[in-house]
C-alpha cells in the first residue's frame, strides 16, 4: 500500500513546525522574526513563511511547504520529484513559482518532509540532477535530521521539460530558489524536542496551544513574532507567582516614583524577603505609576498605525489583540488583560514571588525569554542566586547603581535612616564615613527608606 499523507498529522505538522523553529529562532542574534500560516498568494506553496531580521542587518524571508509522512518505513521514491501528481512534484511547484509576485519569488522556497530517502537513489531522478547541498545558507538552522545531509538542491539537466507551460528557464529560476529537505523531524520529535526546550510538560503544552489557536485563525493578526512568543513564555512560567495586581492604582509619591525609576535602570531587581509579610507589604505601598501611559499609547498609535483618534483604552485593547493576550473575539479587556499589556509594553515590573515552588521556572524563562530591556522583573524572595541572572543587569545593591551616577547620587542623598537611635541622616553622609556600606544596601533598604 502507497504511503499516504495522514491529514491529521500533516495539520499538526503546520502547529509543531512553526512553534519549534520559533524557539529556536528566540536568540540573541535575532533581531526579530514573524510566523504566517497559509499565506494568501503563494498558491501551493504557503504553509509557513518566515522572516527573519538579524542583528548584523542581514535579512531572509523563507516559504516552507511541509509534507509530513506518517510511515517511517516506506522511503519516498526518487520518481515522487517527477511525477506530476505526487506531494512532491517539481512541476507542480515550479508552476507556483512561476505565478507568485516578483517580490513573492525573492523567497527561498523548502519543501520539507519527514520523508524516509535512499540518498544512494539520487542517480534515479533522471528529468533533473538531485545534488546532495552541504553549503546552502539555511542547512545549519532548518536541518533537524539525526544525521548529517538529507538536504537537496536540484538543477536542470538535458532532460528537463521544455514547453509552453512550462520553460528550462522556468525551472532554473525556481530550483536556484528551491532547497528540499528530506528525513526530518517528525510529530513525536517535535513534541519531544518541545518540552525539552522549555524543560516542563506543562508550559510545552501550552505553549503550542498558542500556535493551534494561531493556526485556528483565532487572533485578530496572522502573525507570530518574537515579542509575542515571549510574552506568552514569561506569561506562562510566571503567571502563577506573581505577587501583587495593583498596577493599575495611580500613586502620585515623589520618592516612589524615585524607587521606580531605580527599577527600569536594571532589568532585574531583587528584593531580599527575610521578614514575615514583606510581601503584602511591598505589595501594598509599591503602585503602578500612570502618568506616562498616555504619552506610550500616542507612540504605539504611532508604530501600529492606529490614528491619532483612537482612545488610550482602544490602544490597548489593539495591543493585547496583536500579543495573542487575548483572541480577536474579545470586546472588552479585563483588568488582569489591562495589567499584562501594561507590563509588556509600558515597562511595568512583573512583581514575582521568589520560593522553592517558583525557583526553578523563573531560572528557567529567564534563560529562555529575549525580551531583552523591554519588560523588568522584580523578584522578591529568599536565596535568589544572582550569578543565575548574568546575562541581566542585576540591581542587588546600592553598588550597582555606578552605572548612573546621577541616579546614584539622587538615592543617596534623597534616601533617610537612623543608626542606633542616633539621630537621622542621609545614605549620602554615612558612605562619607564608610564606603562600604554601598555593598551592603540593599533595593530592598532603599525601598524601605523611601516609604517608611
Amino acid at each position: 500500500m502507497a504511503t499516504k499523507n495522514t491529514p491529521g498529522l500533516g495539520a499538526e505538522y503546520e502547529i509543531l513546525i512553526p512553534a519549534y523553529f520559533a524557539l529556536k529562532l528566540n536568540n540573541e542574534d535575532v533581531q526579530d522574526f514573524s510566523i504566517q500560516s497559509n499565506v494568501k498568494n503563494f498558491g501551493n506553496m504557503d504553509d509557513v513563511v518566515i522572516s527573519v531580521s538579524m542583528k548584523n542587518k542581514q535579512k531572509f524571508r523563507f516559504a516552507i511547504q511541509l509534507k509530513h509522512k506518517d510511515n517511517p518505513t516506506k522511503k519516498l521514491s526518487p520518481r515522487s520529484f517527477e511525477t506530476t501528481d505526487s506531494a512532491f512534484s517539481l512541476k507542480k511547484y515550479c508552476k507556483a513559482f512561476k505565478n507568485l509576485s516578483e517580490q513573492n519569488k525573492e523567497c527561498h522556497f523548502i519543501l520539507y518532509t519527514n520523508a524516509e530517502f535512499d540518498p544512494k537513489r539520487i542517480g534515479e531522478v533522471t528529468n533533473f540532477t538531485m545534488i546532495e547541498d552541504h553549503h546552502c545558507e539555511e542547512n545549519m538552522f532548518f536541518n533537524t535530521s539525526s544525521r548529517q545531509g538529507n538536504v537537496y538542491k536540484f538543477e536542470t539537466n538535458e532532460n528537463t521539460p521544455n514547453d509552453e507551460e512550462l520553460t528550462k528557464s522556468d525551472y532554473e529560476q525556481f530550483l536556484a530558489k528551491l532547497t528540499v529537505f528530506l528525513c526530518q523531524k517528525n510529530v513525536r520529535d517535535l513534541q519531544r524536542d518541545i518540552t525539552t526546550i522549555l524543560q516542563n510538560k506543562n508550559e510545552a503544552l501550552c505553549y503550542v496551544d498558542l500556535f493551534r489557536n494561531w493556526h485556528r485563525d483565532m487572533f485578530a493578526t496572522k502573525t507570530i513574532d518574537k515579542t509575542t512568543v515571549n510574552i506568552f513564555l514569561i506569561d506562562t512560567f510566571l503567571s502563577p507567582f506573581m505577587i501583587t495586581n495593583r498596577y493599575l492604582s495611580i500613586r502620585e509619591d515623589e520618592k516612589l516614583k524615585l524607587f521606580d525609576k531605580l527599577v527600569k535602570t536594571f532589568d532585574v531587581t531583587l528584593i531580599n524577603n527575610s521578614f514575615p509579610n514583606f510581601n503584602e507589604y511591598f505589595a501594598q505601598n509599591y503602585c503602578d505609576l500612570e502618568g506616562d501611559i498616555r504619552e506610550k499609547c500616542e507612540t504605539y498609535k504611532e508604530l501600529y498605525k492606529m490614528g491619532s483618534d483612537i482612545s488610550t483604552d482602544e490602544c490597548l485593547m489593539r495591543l493585547a489583540k496583536q500579543s495573542k493576550i487575548v483572541d480577536k473575539y474579545v470586546t472588552k479587556l479585563e483588568a488582569e488583560e489591562k495589567l499584562k499589556v501594561l507590563h509588556y509594553f509600558f515597562e511595568k515590573p512583573l512583581i514575582v514571588d521568589f520560593n522553592k515552588n517558583s525557583e526553578k521556572l523563573i531560572y528557567q524563562i529567564m534563560e529562555l525569554h529575549q525580551l531583552e530591556d523591554k519588560i523588568k522583573f522584580i523578584l522578591v524572595g529568599e536565596g535568589i542566586q544572582s550569578a543565575k541572572l548574568s546575562r541581566f543587569r542585576v540591581f542587588k545593591n546600592l553598588n550597582d547603581l555606578s552605572i548612573n551616577e546621577t541616579l546614584y547620587k539622587e538615592v543617596i542623598r534623597t534616601c533617610r535612616l537612623s543608626v542606633q537611635g542616633r539621630e537621622e541622616t542621609t545614605l549620602e553622609n554615612l558612605i562619607e564615613s564608610c564606603e562600604e556600606i554601598g555593598g551592603c544596601v540593599e533595593p530592598r533598604e532603599i525601598f524601605q527608606m523611601l516609604t517608611f
